[in-house]
């Protein structure tokens, strides 16, 4: 048997495709049966690379339709702030400096200069906001001047520029105006208005149109000679002067009515005023001349007498706050010469009525003694003007806040919020509390204060009610005794079971933790 297997082992040893016998024992009798393994077949060639078929253009996806989501719930529209219209762009005479060729401020009582027969007027024009291009267009109208002047065409147009002001290096941004004009050799002493008709559009295209008017005092021009037969000493002719004014009320409100009163006096106790004639130029188109004609005639004046005379004018609501210049001019005639004149002015203050409105929040009914609440206030400035120093104060009985609430300057149609800290005492803590209860009923103010443009101070409050409480720790024992329900000892009892389990719990672990290291 051991020869045959040796044989069968050989036989497969020299087959080409590497056979493996292996002999296993069978259950049947002996048997040996014979495993080989299959002959590995030879490689196929692979076949040839078939192109990649061309993939179909894409068919776009269509975009998935957004679900509707579901509404918002509606919440609380907070009521809009009222808004306060925009004021129109106006252009104004800068008052308070003086330029290169005028030798004071116009509201020092400027005049324009007169050298080599020649009048140089000077007009410092701003705006209140941007301008078209930076440029404006001024036009001199010389047509209530007779033959003052030599009439031809002096329109320019200026624009912005750096102009040093009160004789220093300091700059300011303005349209400096000037003309040079000459004077006719026909003119006569007296004084002559000059109209500077300015024209602008703002950024929007808005044409601005404004006059402003300049007087020119000519004095140059000497006495003629008479020939009367013999010689005449001359002699000084009267002026009419503006004595004293008054303007009623003395702080005008933009959009209310007011009266100029003037005093005229006769300079002279030797002669005569007669044929008196008043013009009147308000200098802006806000301010309206109330009379029937902007030309005036009155009585004449006896030899240093005096005479008064009222004026009604009222303002538009939209003029900004500030000081105007409302000018005067007479021509009369005296009882030996003919065209005389004068002139003087009487500057208005006008001021824009304040509106501010404080929004006050909830506060408390009761309140703890000890505790600290912080109070969130609101004003809104309705007017068209600055409000100034704009401050919220709180006062009460037993009430101490920590601060005042302080806002500062608001613009119009702006709004500011401030906040308060108040420490609740007791009412007895209060040096203005006469009476000895500690705690309960009290009252305190809101207090608003700010100032307007003028430097005048206004005030607006706000009245509430509380009740203090005393702190809880020092509440009174209440010598009723508190009576406890069947219920309520049911659950203490069933709260210390479970302390007392819980205890029981901890201490059989500690007693095992002890009994084990013992056995280590």
């Amino acid at each position: 048997m051991k020869r045959s297997l040796s044989l069968l082992l050989v036989l497969l040893l020299l087959l080409p495709c590497g056979p493996r016998a292996i002999a296993e024992d069978s259950e049947s009798e002996g048997e040996i049966v014979i495993v080989t393994e299959p002959p590995v077949p030879e490689e196929t060639p692979l076949p040839k690379e078939t192109p990649e078929p061309t993939l179909p253009e894409e068919t776009p996806i269509p975009t998935e339709t957004p679900t509707p989501t579901e509404a918002p719930a509606p919440t609380d529209t907070p009521e809009p702030t009222p808004t306060v219209p925009v004021l129109p762009t106006s252009i104004e005479i800068d008052t308070e400096n003086w330029y290169f060729g005028m030798d004071c401020a116009y509201r020092d009582g400027y005049q324009p200069t007169i050298e080599n027969e020649i009048v140089t007027i000077v007009l410092p024009l701003q705006s209140t906001d941007l301008l078209l291009d930076d440029k404006i267009t001024v036009t001199p109208d010389l047509s209530a001047t007779g033959t003052t002047f030599v009439i031809t065409n002096y329109q320019k147009t200026v624009s912005l520029s750096q102009q040093r002001i009160n004789g220093t290096e300091e700059t300011r941004e303005i349209f400096y105006v000037d003309f040079s004009i000459p004077l006719s050799p026909s003119r006569v002493n007296g004084s002559y208005p000059v109209r500077l008709q300015v024209k602008a559009y703002d950024l929007n295209y808005t044409p601005i149109e404004t006059v402003f008017t300049v007087y020119v005092n000519i004095t140059d021009v000497p006495p003629k000679p008479t020939n009367t037969g013999g010689a005449e000493t001359p002699t000084a002719e009267p002026v009419v002067l503006i004595a004293h004014r008054e303007t009623t009320p003395e702080i005008v409100m933009a959009g209310e009515a007011f009266t100029v009163k003037l005093t005229l006096r006769n300079s002279l106790d030797t002669k005569l005023v007669r044929n008196m004639l008043l013009r009147v130029d308000t200098g802006n188109l806000q301010i309206n001349l109330d009379e029937d004609s902007p030309v005036l005639q009155l009585d004449g004046l006896d030899r240093g007498g005096e005479s008064d005379i009222v004026l009604h004018f009222s303002s538009d609501p939209s003029i900004p706050a500030g000081k105007y210049i409302i000018n005067f001019s007479f021509s009369y005639d005296s009882n030996k010469s003919l065209n005389l004149s004068s002139s003087g002015s009487v500057i208005v203050e006008i001021a824009q009525p304040t509106n501010a409105e404080l929004v006050v929040p909830r506060i408390p009914g009761e309140m703890t003694a000890g505790e600290t609440i912080p109070l969130s206030f609101q004003v809104m400035n309705m007017g068209r003007d600055n409000l100034y120093n704009v401050r919220c104060v709180i006062s009460g009985v037993g009430l101490f806040p920590s601060n005042t609430g302080y806002i500062g300057t608001m613009t119009p149609g702006s709004s500011s919020s401030t906040s308060v800290e108040l420490f609740v005492g007791s009412k007895t803590m209060s040096d203005n509390y006469r009476g000895e209860e500690k705690y309960g009923e009290t009252s305190g103010t809101v207090t608003l204060i700010y100032e307007d443009s003028g430097g005048r101070e206004y005030t607006q409050e706000e009245y509430f009610r509380t009740t203090i409480k005393a702190p809880s720790i020092l509440s009174e024992p209440s010598d009723t005794p508190v009576e406890v329900s069947s219920e309520d000892r049911a659950v203490q009892y069933q709260w210390w079971i479970i302390i007392g389990g819980l205890g029981l719990v901890a201490l059989g672990l500690v007693a095992a933790l002890i009994l084990k290291r013992r056995k280590r």
